[in-house]
């Protein structure tokens, strides 16, 4: 017997904002956890909640929680949604700033720093740290010959 959990008012509000806005069904599952989880972290309903929650919140999920940007973003998104347009508290908004998008660099960087150091590897040289060989110049290096292409364009001289 399967037992059915009683929704409450505001986020009955909140699932039927989300969908005359057309949002999928994923998406509203997401955002209507984001919430959910923002709430049970204060104890309190988010009608009562304001700038100061909200910008402790944002702190939990970066420094403790050490959350994926992704996530960040979604629960972001999730709050404003439902400030501005179920709590109709404009105000508040601009309270919830979005975040700054990862770096591919910072992410190349952290990849980097898993890996040993190049002369603790084997195959690798010291000086380049690298197991691919050397660069060739082009009269080096085979030519392969490849068939015609299937479709050739008007500006093709073959």
């Amino acid at each position: 017997m399967t037992s059915l959990r009683r929704i409450t008012p505001l986020r009955q509000r909140y699932l039927e904002d989300l969908e005359l806005r057309n949002y999928s069904p994923k998406t509203q599952e997401v955002y209507v956890e984001c919430v959910s989880l923002f709430a049970r972290h204060f104890g309190k309903s988010t009608e009562l909640l304001g700038p100061n929650e909200i910008r402790a919140y944002q702190l939990y999920l970066a420094h403790e929680k050490k959350a994926f940007w992704s996530r960040f973003n979604q629960t972001v998104c999730a709050l404003r949604f439902l400030y501005r347009h179920t709590l109709h508290q404009d105000w508040i908004i601009q309270h919830i700033p979005f975040p700054r998008k990862e770096s591919r660099s910072s992410f190349h960087l952290a990849v980097s720093r898993c890996f040993a150091r190049p002369s603790a590897q084997p195959g690798v040289s010291a000086e380049s740290g690298s197991t691919r060989p050397p660069l060739q110049r082009l009269d080096q290096t085979h030519h392969r010959s490849y068939p015609p292409p299937l479709c050739r364009s008007p500006d093709y001289a073959g």
